[in-house]
């Protein structure tokens, strides 16, 4: 009776049954999940700081490594104290999602600095085994920033390619550590938003490097819960493209996508993109908005003198495509309903059921001053106001669908939802985390 509470039921005659019979190993490929996903957690917090962040000794030469990185602004265990553990625990959040750079272990190691390689895995080891401590489960993501020339494209360029070969190594050494922990306890992220698959031509994530990485942790690891992901930054329109019959993943496998829509929305003002010339957008999208917001964007790209006349044609052109689809479909609650439907329609086509799908990054820019001292500047993200009503749609409707989440983040600049940022955690702000309800968390099998 839950599975057909769950589930869509199909009645078929049987020359339906006969048409379908080439998609049997699909269809038969595994037993709905919730006995064999060993990982646990439902409500994750993405934590980037200390490890994604800054690890040069002098931020203006990026050839100039620190000895001990990721202890800018206090090690992992420094900064999430017990009064922080208490505040998230109590907030209703399960688990951290790592963002780990993996260019200083793959710099040591390079440079046979095993030293440097055994203080690296002891750092991790006791941020892996404070978090259990206070309760909290772990997933481990790489996370490529292009320090020391570890960038995504370079490292996904081939099989055969150096640096994949390094990456393979190097997550051998982390599943050495990781492994003597509880299978339910920790999963294996296999890699933080491939890019588009244009910019690393020589193999394809979906369909041939990632499989090839699978295939070695699954080895190594054998009981852990492995993390998958599409190419295209985690995107659900690579996501559902995937075939993990042919990738060969089992069922002990989560399927991560990163929900950062209506992106025009949520990723306002943000410098590293396009969207840096689209602020003061609110959401829930309201038509009558839209006029001023596509006048208000022209303005700013006509204004940036880096553009030549064609690039600002271009931008405004591909801007104003965003802003009309934004107002007109509208991309509101509704919206979000059907975009999740798209992703778990394909994973019922191979009886991935909706508890082992997860979006792992959701949120929306807030207004930030940048980082001091490393010339990021900062800009004008969502309000307040705005994030409130787009953490709680996306929340809602997650939690409705049975899928696993994480918002980003716990103190970014760009995304966090507390008070602080960087070496700041502060204080959780009571109306977003209201919004996101961490608490709230219904696997569907």
């Amino acid at each position: 009776m839950a599975n057909a509470i769950t589930r869509r039921t199909f009645l078929v005659s049987a020359a339906a049954l006969a048409a379908c019979k080439t998609e049997e190993p699909e269809m038969l490929m595994r037993k709905r999940g919730r006995d064999t996903i060993a990982f646990e957690s439902a409500s994750l917090i993405g934590v980037f700081w200390p490890w994604g962040g800054p690890t040069l000794k002098d931020p203006t030469n990026f050839d100039v490594w620190d000895e001990n990185p990721f202890s800018f602004e206090g090690t992992f265990i420094e900064r999430m104290t017990p009064q922080v553990m208490t505040m998230l625990r109590n907030a209703g959040f399960q688990g951290f999602r790592f963002q780990v750079m993996p260019a200083p272990w793959l710099v040591a190691i390079a440079e046979g600095n095993e030293a440097q390689v055994e203080r690296l895995n002891k750092m991790l080891d006791d941020a892996v085994r404070h978090s259990l401590k206070h309760g909290f489960s772990v997933m481990i993501c790489p996370f490529y920033t292009g320090y020391a020339g570890w960038d995504a494209e370079s490292v996904l360029n081939g099989l055969d390619n150096p640096k994949w070969l390094a990456l393979k190594e190097l997550w051998v050494r982390w599943v050495g550590v990781l492994r003597k922990y509880s299978p339910r306890r920790v999963a294996l992220e296999l890699f933080n938003e491939p890019p588009i698959n244009s910019r690393y031509p020589l193999a394809s994530w979906n369909d041939t490097l990632q499989p090839d990485l699978y295939k070695l942790l699954r080895r190594v690891a054998p009981k852990h819960t492995l993390v998958v992901t599409s190419s295209d930054w985690s995107s659900k329109e690579e996501l559902v493209n995937l075939n993990p019959v042919a990738s060969g993943f089992d069922k002990n496998t989560i399927y991560t996508y990163h929900p950062l829509r209506p992106v025009v929305a949520v990723l306002q003002g943000y410098i590293y993109n396009q969207y840096k010339y689209t602020t003061g957008i609110h959401y829930p999208p309201d038509p009558k908005y839209k006029a001023g917001d596509i006048a208000r964007m022209t303005a700013a790209v006509n204004a940036d003198n880096t553009l030549s006349p064609s690039e600002k044609t271009a931008t405004i052109a591909g801007l104003t495509s965003d802003l009309n689809a934004y107002f007109d479909t509208p991309q509101d609650r509704t919206w979000i309903r059907a975009y999740l439907a798209e992703i778990t329609a394909w994973a019922e086509g191979y009886d991935i059921p909706p508890g082992a799908l997860f979006a792992g990054e959701y949120g929306m820019t807030r207004p930030n001053i940048g980082y001091p001292g490393i010339n990021i500047p900062g800009f004008e993200g969502g309000t307040r106001l705005d994030r409130i009503h787009m953490y709680a749609d996306w929340s809602s409707e997650l939690v409705i669908a049975g899928h696993r989440r994480a918002p980003i983040h716990l103190d970014t600049n760009d995304y966090g939802i507390t008070d602080g940022i960087n070496a700041d955690i502060g204080e959780l702000d009571p109306l977003i985390l209201r919004a996101i309800a961490p608490n709230r968390h219904l696997l569907k099998w």
